[in-house]
């Protein structure tokens, strides 16, 4: 499965013996530990050290047992470790060098997505990649979800939806602390739910109310692509809890899917012509296990 670093996913599921370490620790560490303690093996850890103290804290009882490897590249060693679970790390040029060397010797990958701000990064190494056909998968599981499926199918339906050819697609994100690493990197995951459900997005524009990193708490980016559909981007200020609204706006209706954060259940409202509405309720889904499904 393309990303869009380029990247390759593993479609077979793995086995529950599969042994993962992890490299570093981001905010998504906690829970893909979980995952693997509970449905595959933790084979150890590796600079940890560097996370933030609430992940850290979050991570300490997982892994207090887990084997610490003094050296990262203890995990180039595939008679010990299968796969590797890679943060993003506040050394890029070091996270990027250990990115080449794994990939170079054919480590099987899930990375965070962004891990690295350069997009010249991602290039070279899906061209080592390329090469050595190693599985790098971006930490992306949120295109899985069904609500996704669905709001996808919604579009390629086109006039015959139940809303009717589509001709928005809105994003709004509410950020908690919209600095500018924590809005790129939300707008990074978010773009990729963008091209799941509208294909590719070939022009973009940003405005933002200043020039300044406070910026970045109104920022508003604009896309479109073959498709003909207008897609935009906005950073909205947190309510209660940080969350994701995508509306899709079609010509006889539209459809707004609520992402909220913690665990709960993701909602669908439609409005079909008429003013009638229909709501769905997901199941609560484990983002952690489906990507290290994948």
């Amino acid at each position: 499965m393309s990303s869009p670093t380029g990247y390759t996913g593993l479609m077979t599921p793995p086995s529950p013996t599969l042994r993962i370490a992890l490299l570093g620790a981001d905010s998504s560490t906690p829970a893909l530990t979980r995952a693997v303690i509970e449905h595959y093996q933790l084979a150890g850890i590796c600079e940890l050290d560097g996370a933030d103290p609430q992940t850290f804290s979050a991570l300490a009882p997982l892994v207090s047992r887990a084997r610490k490897f003094a050296d990262w590249e203890a995990l180039l060693d595939q008679q010990v470790v299968d796969a590797v679970i890679v943060a993003r790390g506040t050394d890029e040029d070091r996270r990027a060098e250990q990115l080449r060397k794994l990939v170079q010797a054919g480590v099987p990958l899930l990375v965070s997505h962004p891990v690295v701000e350069s997009m010249l990064i991602y290039y070279e190494l899906d061209m080592i990649r390329r090469d050595t056909t190693c599985v790098v998968v971006p930490n992306l599981p949120d295109r899985h979800h069904p609500a996704i499926e669905e709001l996808a199918k919604i579009h390629s339906q086109e006039s015959a939806s139940p809303i009717g050819k589509i001709e928005q697609v809105l994003v709004q994100s509410c950020i908690a602390e919209p600095r500018k690493p924590q809005v790129i990197a939300r707008f990074a995951r978010e773009l990729d739910l963008i091209r799941c459900i509208a294909g590719d997005m070939t022009r973009l524009g940003a405005m933002a109310g200043t020039s300044d990193d406070s910026a970045y708490g109104s920022l508003g980016v604009q896309m479109s692509g073959p498709s003909g559909i207008a897609a935009r981007w906005s950073v909205n200020p947190v309510q209660t809890a940080e969350s994701t609204q995508i509306s899709l706006l079609g010509a006889n209706g539209r459809a707004v899917l609520e992402i909220h954060s913690g665990g709960q259940p993701w909602t669908m409202e439609l409005t079909l012509p008429g003013g009638q509405v229909k709501r769905q309720q997901y199941d609560v889904w484990d983002p952690a296990r489906a990507a290290l499904g994948e």
